[in-house]
């Protein structure tokens, strides 16, 4: 089972185009509540109101009722994982991190970008960010990977990251990637 909890690391990370917001129970409750969101974050800069709509998390929301079963507090964080929001327009356009338990020997990561938001490069540019406060956190642990055989998207954003691929899951639909 994904270890959740309370991590000291809460702070928001930044990019050129995007803010990676720690992803916690509250932001997932409120996802759970409503197709299209609207709520307060206390950003960096104070109070900031967000919009999502019914494509965030894209295929991340069918792990959202177990995500929030395990968190307790409203602050409780899903650890290294965050949503990504657009500086430009307040929006959660994706979301990425550890979609396993954090450990010092390995380290697996999945992301997301809402669908009519790909082909932009905000996953190389999250991912980018969030990869290296994860191999700060775990200097010595591998981080892993996994995609569709197909999804030549996610292989670009893995190899922009400098992932290479290490083979085939032994079921054959998927690719395993290491950093």
């Amino acid at each position: 089972m994904r270890h959740h909890g309370r991590v000291p690391e809460t702070a928001w990370l930044s990019t050129p185009r995007l803010w990676l917001v720690p992803l916690d129970k509250a932001l997932i409750d409120a996802r759970l509540a409503s197709d299209e969101m609207t709520v307060t974050l206390n950003g960096p800069a104070g109070p900031l109101l967000v919009h999502a709509n019914a494509d965030w998390p894209g295929d991340l929301l069918g792990v959202f009722p177990h995500w929030t079963q395990a968190l307790n507090h409203p602050r409780d964080l899903a650890e290294g994982t965050w949503a990504w929001l657009e500086c430009a327009t307040a929006e959660l356009v994706g979301w990425g991190g550890l979609v396993g338990p954090a450990d010092d020997l390995e380290l697996e990561i999945g992301y997301g970008t809402n669908r009519r938001r790909q082909g932009q490069g905000l996953a190389t540019e999250a991912m980018a960010v969030a990869v290296a406060r994860l191999r700060r956190a775990h200097p010595t642990a591998a981080i892993t990977a996994r995609t569709a055989v197909g999804n030549l998207p996610s292989h670009r954003v893995l190899e922009h990251l400098g992932f290479t691929c290490t083979g085939r899951e032994a079921e054959g639909e998927q690719l395993r990637w290491r950093l």
